[in-house]
């Protein structure tokens, strides 16, 4: 689909501005009535101008549904964060019926192996 940009729809709206003018200023002495009306050409500029403001009023009602929807989204992520740690906070970090809640339980750090080189850490220095 092709769309028009604003500054098309405003030399359309010039364009049929002076077809309308130019059908008034010679009505008397050109006949154009096979062509065109000068009812017709107000009725096509008045259509363009309801749907260009309807236009507009979707998109401002689609402006404000999409910024209720993100700060409904943001609350819900906010509560979701608060409801998740309240129920590790009540089950333990490593329970597993975390999982049940769709939550996934930390697991235990694994320690180091012991070092090979019994010198490093004890505060001698290697000769």
């Amino acid at each position: 689909m092709n769309y028009i940009h604003k500054k098309d729809f405003l030399q359309l709206i010039s364009q049929l501005e002076a077809i309308i003018n130019g059908l008034v200023k010679h009505i008397d002495s050109i006949d154009l009535s096979n062509i065109t009306s000068k009812n017709d050409v107000e009725e096509m500029m008045t259509n363009l101008r309801v749907k260009k403001d309807a236009l507009v009023d979707t998109r401002i009602e689609a402006q404000k549904a999409t910024d209720e929807y993100y700060k409904v989204l943001k609350q819900t992520q906010e509560n979701l964060s608060k409801i998740s740690r309240s129920i590790r906070g009540k089950l333990g970090i490593r329970n597993k019926i975390l999982l049940d809640f769709g939550l996934e339980p930390y697991k235990l750090a694994r320690k180091s192996p012991p070092d090979n080189n019994p010198n490093i850490g004890e505060g001698t220095a290697p000769n």
